[in-house]
């Protein structure tokens, strides 16, 4: 209970009292001026919302303002800035640079690697050139013999030398000998050059494959140098737009005065801003209500600072409780707390999220030593049990609002806790209360018998919700529950009244799982059977007591036998009277759009006349309510059919109804694509011109388009009005009854000629279209929406870009908007981008 509705007739204390009537006349006053501050925001945000057309046109004139100024810090900088020749050719030589960069980056690798390949190519050769003569002094030394077959005639004289010696014959021996040391030592010198020859080899070997890697590396070399050397003709090509220090000086000067100058347009910028939000956010009544609003706060922090007042004058004391000592203190219904302020004499504030216990009165102190021992005495007195109880029917234990969980409480004494997601029940308090307690629930528990029956898959489309609680009111039951998942039913009650709708759910569950089934067609669109929202299905389950389940494909029924037959003959009625065929009318794809646009149609309704003796007799009175639809859903409505829809891609359109239907409705497609019975007449326009009368003027966002062609198109008895985009000339078709043709032609030359008289024209070089037209065309979009003009840039001449020029037309609504226009498109061109 709050302070503001609390009763403190139980305090004694006059002065005490006086201070706490004081302090619930204020907190009184305070509640009503926050409800009367939300009120008043409430009041606020609607008066915004209907003040906000009226503020347009102060806001409109304040933007004014602010483009002007934001033009004059461009003006600024156009002082300080070159021209735009200087920056095109700072952007070449800028762009050439990198590109320079990029070849030397690529070029010293490769100049690297080659000059290594050059220098140890040129190593090696030295070396087998010197390779080559050791080799050539060697072969004449030995001969060019062969060490190997010295090495045999050697072996050879030695035995003929030890034959001789054996013999005695010395002197032939000593000639042998004399052999044998000539030809070691020409041996030696065989060997020599073999081992230099096979050096020399392998050398000349590396020097080859050196020399192919330099030959391949040289024409990628060769091709990097040309590039980096055209590169560099091109930069000396293009002049210098480096500029001297005293010009760099000059231009710093200047820099700052703008820097200075576009502080203060900024300043006066930020003013308007302010005034805009000061005019969306306090004007007319919302300005008022602002007003109230502030009367309320400062009233509302004077009476906040006079409670804070009032409390300092009034004693208090505060205890610390736990959750579990919340409900030992409060008791039920708050009879314990009550009869405690009751007894001392005081008022006591229990603040949950705190964990305290407010008591404010004089005799504060011994009231909180009371609650001490209250709750010292609760908590050695303090008694557990858990029990527990099917959650499935925990809604009902709890009640609306925690109502019967809070009278079990009342009733016993207890504190009891109740968790929905296990189904356990904490009870807390003395032994003879919860026994008090126990009881309560063993009772509710009696009439919480369960049932858990299990069913079939065939079964679970025909276990819904709607039959669940009319058996549940059927039998008396607390809760009939199906868990499609766990293909379980539940049923919670009296037990006498569980038992008997057991025997009836069983029944049902285990009849469902042999379903009749009747087949749907592929020509009866399923929806037809069920109806509108499912009337048709509720009422045939209504008339035959049966469940009905309808998918694409089939119908199955669920019901006794008899009344399964009952259903059947209704089905296949509603079956033959259902059956569609379907037809494929082929379309050419500038058909698309006549096809699609919404046309105004007028439907009528007929209403008694009320004044009429009889309703049969009575004169019948039109309502004409006039909407747009497009060709396709008219020609549907008209002949009743199922579907008739264009496909785009596959440049045909799908009808789908009744068969005798079908045939009339692509009768009147094809009669009105083809425009039987219609003139045609054919303009040649200039391509700007076509342009800006096929602008959609939608809103960005916003569906479907809408073009000035349309007033043309809304003319009686105008058919079709299309442009052909092919070209610089355009062509505009109106194709119509013959009596409008002509208006219709005078109105488009009208408006072209409009047109023309609004049109100006600019030339701009071809190289600094780019500069115009910005990232993704946003420059000169961002032009059309300021002054509310319309560009048409040819794409033709672009190639050049220094010396073509472009021929730029410019539509706009007044002389002052094509001059700004043209002026806003030559500043953006000479600005940098």
């Amino acid at each position: 209970m709050s302070a503001a509705t609390k009763s403190y007739d139980h305090i004694k204390n006059d002065d005490v009292k006086k201070l706490f009537m004081q302090e619930k006349v204020i907190l009184t006053r305070l509640n009503d001026i926050r409800n009367k501050i939300k009120d008043l925001r409430g009041e606020r945000e609607t008066a915004r919302g209907e003040e906000m057309p009226k503020q347009q046109k102060e806001l409109e004139a304040i933007d004014a303002k602010i483009t002007k100024l934001r033009r004059s810090i461009d003006d600024l900088y156009q002082t300080v800035n070159v021209d735009a020749d200087t920056q095109i050719a700072r952007m070449k030589r800028r762009g050439i640079a990198d590109n320079l960069r990029i070849i030397r980056m690529d070029i010293e690798p490769v100049e690297r690697k080659f000059m290594a390949l050059v220098e140890d190519l040129e190593v090696r050769q030295k070396k087998a050139e010197k390779l080559q003569k050791e080799v050539q002094a060697l072969k004449v030394a030995c001969g060019g013999k062969n060490a190997h077959n010295m090495g045999t005639q050697i072996t050879s004289l030695q035995k003929k030398m030890a034959k001789e010696t054996e013999k005695g014959n010395e002197s032939l021996a000593k000639s042998i000998k004399k052999d044998i040391k000539a030809l070691e030592s020409d041996r030696v010198k065989a060997e020599a050059y073999h081992t230099k020859n096979t050096e020399l080899k392998a050398m000349m070997v590396k020097i080859n494959e050196l020399s192919k890697t330099a030959e391949e590396t040289s024409p990628e070399l060769t091709t990097l140098r040309k590039k980096r050397e055209d590169l560099e003709k091109q930069l000396d090509a293009i002049p210098s737009t480096d500029i001297s220090e005293e010009e760099r000086k000059d231009k710093d000067k200047k820099r700052d005065a703008l820097r200075d100058d576009k502080a203060k347009i900024m300043k006066e910028i930020d003013q308007l801003y302010k005034e805009k939000d000061d005019i969306r956010m306090h004007s007319g009544k919302s300005r008022e209500l602002e007003g109230k609003m502030k009367e309320l706060f400062a009233e509302r922090d004077d009476l906040e600072k006079q409670v804070s007042e009032l409390n300092e004058n009034i004693p208090r004391e505060v205890v610390a409780i736990s959750s579990d000592d919340l409900f030992d203190l409060v008791g039920p219904a708050g009879a314990t707390v009550k009869q405690i302020e009751e007894d001392f004499g005081v008022s006591i504030d229990i603040r949950r999220q705190e964990g305290e216990a407010v008591i404010k009165g004089t005799a504060c102190k011994d009231c909180a030593e009371a609650v001490n021992s209250i709750l010292q005495a609760a908590k050695e007195n303090r008694h557990e049990k858990h029990m527990e109880i099917d959650k499935d029917v925990g809604g009902e234990f709890i009640g609306s609002g925690g109502s019967q969980i809070q009278l079990l409480q009342t009733q016993s004494g207890c504190n009891i806790n109740f968790s929905r997601e296990t189904g356990q029940i904490v009870i807390v308090g003395s032994e003879e209360n919860i026994e008090k307690a126990v009881a309560l629930i063993n009772d509710f528990k009696s009439s919480a018998y369960r049932v858990e029956l299990k069913f079939g898959d065939a079964a679970v489309p025909f276990l819904r919700g709607n039959l669940m609680r009319k058996w549940q009111e059927q039998f008396g039951c607390r809760l009939i529950r199906v868990d499609p998942a766990l293909k379980t039913i539940v049923i919670i009650g009296q037990e006498e009244n569980v038992k008997k709708a057991e025997k009836e759910v069983g029944s049902f569950a285990a009849g469902a799982g042999s379903a009749a089934v009747i087949n749907i067609p592929s020509t009866v669109p399923h929806f037809k059977i069920i109806g509108t929202r499912g009337e048709r299905v509720r009422s045939i389950e209504a008339e035959t007591e049966c469940i009905l389940d309808v998918n694409p494909k089939m119908v199955k029924i669920a019901g006794t036998p008899e009344n399964i037959e009952r259903a059947k003959k209704l089905l296949n009625t509603l079956i033959a009277e259902n059956i569609q065929e379907e037809m494929k009318l082929p379309y050419k794809p500038k058909m698309h759009n006549f096809l699609m646009r919404r046309r105004p149609v007028k439907t009528e309704e007929q209403h008694a006349d009320p004044n009429a003796n009889g309703a049969e007799d009575s004169p019948a009175t039109e309502k004409k309510e006039v909407r747009a639809v497009c060709l396709l859903e008219q020609v549907r409505v008209k002949y009743n059919c199922d579907r008739v829809q264009a496909d785009r891609d596959a440049g045909q359109i799908f009808i789908r109804g009744p068969k005798d239907t079908i045939k009339k409705c692509a009768k009147e497609l094809r009669d009105a694509m083809d425009f039987v019975g219609m003139e045609k007449e054919v303009l040649e326009l200039d391509n700007a011109t076509v342009r800006y009368l096929c602008l959609n003027l939608n809103p960005p966002g916003t569906r479907g388009m809408k073009t000035r062609l349309d007033s043309i198109r809304e003319l009686d008895g105008i058919e079709e009005i299309s442009a052909d985009f092919r070209g610089e000339s355009k062509r505009v078709e109106i194709i119509g009854s013959k009596e409008s043709i002509a208006p219709a032609k005078e109105k488009l030359l009208a408006m072209a000629e409009e047109v023309e008289k609004r049109t100006g024209f600019m030339e701009i070089e071809a190289g600094k279209i780019g500069f115009l037209l910005g990232t993704g065309g946003r420059n000169v979009r961002k032009i059309e929406e300021d002054f509310g003009v319309m560009f048409h840039i040819p794409r033709t001449n672009r190639d050049d870009p220094r010396t073509d020029v472009v021929k730029i037309s410019i539509i706009a609504p007044d002389e002052e908007s094509l001059a700004d226009a043209k002026d806003e498109a030559q500043k953006t061109i000479n600005t940098k981008y």
